[in-house]
This record gives structure tokens, sequence and C-alpha cells, in this order.
């Protein structure tokens, strides 16, 4: 359901004329890319233009059945202050 969750917003995205961009961290990241696990009841991501891709997220969920915060931005508490970046399996 994530990722066709994401190609919706992508879609929306490219109908309202907007070019946004998505980091994806914790459960989701997982399960989308490291098929990890089965499943995470949302995603939490960094994302920009903020206003923006929320309002076509919201629109997405609200077209796909999904909770108001399926793609939520509530890891910016935990990301560093000096955007420091270490990358998976990289050493």
């Amino acid at each position: 359901m994530l990722a066709q969750a994401l190609k919706c917003l992508n879609a929306m995205l490219d109908e309202l004329g907007i070019t946004g961009e998505i980091a994806i961290y914790g459960g989701a990241v997982m399960c989308l890319a490291l098929n990890a696990r089965g499943s995470t009841h949302d995603i939490n991501a960094i994302f920009h233009p903020k206003t923006d891709v929320a309002h076509a997220a919201r629109l997405v969920g609200e077209e796909l059945g999904l909770p108001e915060d399926w793609l939520n931005d509530g890891v910016k508490g935990f990301m560093s202050a000096n955007e420091d970046l270490v990358f998976f399996d990289q050493q």
C-alpha cells in the first residue's frame, strides 16, 4: 500500500504542477527498500515544499482512505541540526 500511495502522491504533485522532494525514514524504509517487514502504518519523511506536498498527501489520503497523517514529518525532531548524514552500509 505504501508504494501505491507514493505513486499516487507523485501523480498528484505532477497534476498540481509541483516538483517535490521526499526523504523517507524509519519503518517505511525497512518496508520499501529492504523488504525487512510487511507493513507500517505511516511514512515518516522530510519533504519540500512542505505545504504543497502536505496538501497533495492529504488529497491522496482521502482518495485512498488513508489516515490523515499517513505521510508525516514527525521525524524532523530527530534530525541533526548540522545535517550530518550517514549512509546505510557504507563504512
